[in-house]
């Protein structure tokens, strides 16, 4: 990731944590493995104690506090209970996440 994607992601994370106070919030994907190039985007999975509302509405939400980013950005939402449980099984992309990913917060 280089410097700049990196001082993006801290922001991002900074606002997503400002706004919904989450218990982690994950980078997974190509930016986490170090295979990004330069047109990848950024995937952050964002973990809540409790879903107050849809996990879409709370991507829009997210999307809209983070309307000024420079990079292509895939933000999931889960609830921590829920990402524990599927974390477990090995198919799960929270598995993938909590194996591969990197914690950013929490």
């Amino acid at each position: 990731m280089s410097p700049q994607t990196l001082d993006m992601v801290k922001d991002m994370v900074a606002r997503l944590v400002d706004e919904f106070h989450p218990w982690r919030i994950y980078l997974f994907g190509s930016q986490a493995r170090g295979a990004a190039g330069p047109q990848s985007d950024v995937d952050l999975m964002v973990i809540v104690d409790d879903l107050t509302e849809s996990p879409t509405r709370m991507a829009r939400r997210a999307y809209r506090a983070l309307r000024h980013r420079k990079v292509p950005l895939d933000i999931l939402f889960r609830a921590s209970d829920a990402f524990r449980a599927r974390a477990a099984d090995p198919s799960t992309l929270e598995n993938q996440v909590e194996r591969e990913g990197i914690l950013l917060h929490g």
